[in-house]
Order: C-alpha cells, then structure tokens, then sequence
C-alpha cells in the first residue's frame, strides 16, 4: 500500500492520506485507511497535527523547494 509513500517523509504521509480521501469507496472505508495511514507515520515519529493539517489542503501536498542562496 505505501510502496511510492516514505514513512520517513511527512509529505508522503500527508499525500498519500490527502489520495485516500478521494477514493470513490464508502465513507467508513475511507476513514478505517486513513487512520491505517496515519498511524503508520505516526508511528515512525511525525506529528499527526502536521500530516492532518497537510492533508487538508485543497492542493496535493508537496515539500517546500528550497531556494539555492545567492552569493553576494
């Protein structure tokens, strides 16, 4: 189930629950995977705060780039 999501990445978490919550499936089996999911990062030490406020975003969750530093 979480063979292209890493545990290791927060965002990977929040991705993969923000795709569970667009399943066409029943309600309660949405519910049942995303706590499945969630526990899983949560688990592995990231904040279910962080993921939950990830997940609800209104565009799929992506990491930050980082922008490269300019000399001077």
């Amino acid at each position: 189930m979480y063979a292209v999501h890493c545990p290791s990445c927060v965002y990977c978490g929040a991705r993969l629950i923000w795709r569970i919550q667009r399943f066409q499936i029943p309600r309660q089996e949405k519910i049942d995977r995303c706590r499945r999911a969630l526990k899983v990062w949560t688990d592995y030490g990231h904040s279910e705060t962080e993921i939950r406020r990830l997940a609800k975003l209104p565009e799929i969750p992506l990491a930050p780039i980082e922008q490269p530093k300019r000399g001077r």
